[in-house]
């Protein structure tokens, strides 16, 4: 005979979101577990619950209950499956679009959000004609890093690379402290080999393996010339990229908001103070982000599209 295990103590609603795309399966995708009314659930709770779903992040979104929509900041934490994070684009803009479709099934209505969160503020709003989604987040710092200096990131480098690509291919390297990751520019020449790049992850947490200073790698290279193959999202790309960060359990990132902070800076610096930017992620699965940057106030937009895949209840 079967029996039953011991019921839980509650269950919540949640969203499984598609970020930073238009299709379904592609962009990131993120769950959004909706906490109404707040609950008093330990950070444990929360990581067992990430590490179920076992997405690149679970953002758990704690909403006031029955009010006609969020009039104050809304408190927002995100999970990936091995440890909380302080900032995810990707897991913020599907926690906007799951709040924004929970409320408008009992008929409410909201296009602007204010999320309270380890890195502050986040005000996210979203253009009713179009439906995507603008994330306001805090720009990036990015410090070059000599070519010739050896150390814990060179051989870092060196394992981020792995076998399609040498040192001879890297324009530069930079150092966002901030946001604790080490940005590579290939040479537009190795686009190709960019495409087809398959780090050794195991090796670059052991180049660095505290992970304090370094917790993702960025790897980049111009889009000038590059269009989406199937004619999605066509358009000449101002740069592409992909993100690796096994220190956080992710070895590589569909499509990552917060390492467009810091490549926002980067390549507004590389194109001569340019504000407005169109960015590839060429994951597998893909993605689109248009970057805008307010240099005086230190901010920057990420805007994009968002799918919702998958919706149900969680017992926690």
């Amino acid at each position: 005979p079967v029996t039953m295990a011991t019921q839980p103590a509650a269950d919540y609603p949640f969203y499984i979101v598609d970020a930073f795309t238009k299709r379904l399966r592609r962009g990131n995708s993120a769950a959004v577990v909706l906490l109404t009314p707040e609950p008093l659930l330990s950070d444990s709770d929360m990581q067992s619950v990430a590490a179920e779903f076992n997405l690149s992040e679970t953002a758990f979104v704690f909403l006031a209950s029955g009010s006609a929509a969020p009039d104050r900041p809304v408190p927002l934490r995100w999970f990936t499956p091995e440890c909380e994070v302080a900032l995810c684009g990707h897991a913020t803009l599907a926690a906007a679009t799951a709040v924004h479709l929970h409320l408008r099934a009992s008929g409410r209505d909201c296009d602007r959000l204010e999320f309270d969160t380890m890195s502050g503020l986040l005000p996210v709003t979203r253009d009713a004609a179009t439906g995507q989604w603008s994330l306001d987040f805090p720009l990036g710092t990015v410090e070059p890093i000599a070519m010739g200096d050896r150390d814990a990131s060179a051989a870092l480098l060196e394992s981020a690379l792995g076998d399609e690509l040498g040192v001879n291919s890297v324009l530069s390297l930079a150092h966002s402290p901030d946001r604790q990751k080490l940005l590579i520019e290939l040479k537009p020449e190795a686009r190709d080999q960019f495409l087809r790049l398959r780090p050794d992850t195991a090796a670059m947490v052991a180049a660095a393996p505290t992970g304090q200073r370094i917790r993702g790698v960025i790897v980049t290279v111009s889009g000038e010339g590059f269009r989406e193959r199937d004619g999605y999202d066509s358009g000449e790309f101002d740069f592409l990229s992909r993100y690796f960060a096994p220190w956080v359990g992710i070895p590589e990132d569909p499509v990552t908001g917060a390492a467009h902070t810091v490549l926002a800076a980067y390549w507004r610096a590389k194109l001569g103070g340019r504000d407005e930017m169109l960015a590839k992620q060429c994951s597998r699965r893909g993605g689109v982000l248009r970057l805008r940057v307010d240099a005086g106030r230190g901010r920057v937009a990420l805007t994009g599209h968002s799918v919702m895949s998958a919706h149900g209840r969680v017992a926690i």
